[in-house]
């Protein structure tokens, strides 16, 4: 029966991976034709799972608004895999159970998130240092960049010439 789930849900993925072929030749898709040609069709939770949002950041590797080929692929995994962890698909939407899951994931990302022209951007940076063991090279890092700027060395443009003190 796993078997024969697994067989199902790849020949879904390849369906899906048939009607994005059709409709765009060059091997990516956007949001518009992904909704275009998976509407109306037995792969619209899909494209309503992938519209929601993060799913298509996150798997937009290059951000640019389209995804290639391999991204859709790897998003149908993901999609249709969730079903595996059924021994029946539920009862109601299971778009909804899965949303629900990935939802928590979510929230933890939106709280480091804001939009700057329509795509994602971290509020802050990730932190330099991970442990005290990886610190030197940051360290030299900065007191090199302080010691330029004391000496009249712009570190960044628009910097202002000699705005730093050398730290100790």
């Amino acid at each position: 029966s796993r078997e024969s789930h697994a067989e199902q849900m790849a020949a879904q993925a390849r369906e899906v991976i048939g009607l994005i072929g059709q409709h765009c030749s060059r091997g990516s898709i956007t949001k518009v034709e992904m909704q275009s040609c998976l509407s109306k069709t037995d792969h619209e939770d899909f494209m309503r799972w992938m519209l929601s949002g993060s799913p298509w950041y996150r798997y937009d590797a290059d951000h640019n608004g389209t995804l290639e080929t391999s991204e859709v692929q790897a998003a149908l995994t993901e999609f249709y895999g969730c079903w595996s962890k059924f021994e029946k698909q539920p009862s109601g939407s299971w778009v909804d159970a899965f949303s629900e899951q990935a939802q928590k994931v979510d929230d933890e990302q939106k709280k480091h998130l804001h939009e700057h022209d329509g795509r994602p951007i971290l509020d802050e940076p990730p932190p330099l240092r991970r442990s005290e063991a990886d610190h030197g090279p940051v360290d030299a890092a900065q007191k090199a960049s302080s010691a330029a700027r004391a000496l009249g060395i712009p570190t960044l443009p628009g910097t202002p010439v000699g705005s730093a003190t050398v730290e100790s």
